[in-house]
């Protein structure tokens, strides 16, 4: 966040200078551009924060969120690896997976 409040910055000083130098009028606000940016900056950040998409079914036995690092949520319920998540973000069926730690969210818990 930092770094695009900076590259913001940067363009209206940018912009500013070009515009004092040859007289040129913009035809929207610096302030405009900047909550534009913001808005479409923290979108992206939230797209895939629930818990699980029951559509997701682990194909390869990772499961939690961002497991493919393409943010895709993966449970393991009904997966061919095992119901449960473990920890680690691994589906199983036994107590290493089941048992302490389980990721509730993405599969069964014992």
């Amino acid at each position: 966040m930092q770094l695009q409040t900076f590259i913001l910055a940067l363009a209206a000083f940018t912009i500013g200078q070009t515009n004092a130098a040859c007289g040129c009028k913009l035809k929207s606000s610096t302030s405009t551009v900047a909550a534009d940016a913001a808005a479409t900056s923290d979108t992206s950040a939230t797209s895939s924060n629930s818990d699980s998409d029951n559509g997701n079914i682990s194909p390869n036995g990772l499961c939690g969120p961002d497991q493919d690092r393409a943010r895709t949520v993966y449970t393991c319920l009904g997966s061919q690896f095992g119901d449960c998540c473990s920890r680690y973000g691994f589906c199983g069926s036994t107590d290493a997976y089941c048992g302490s730690g389980c990721l509730g969210g993405y599969g069964r818990c014992s």
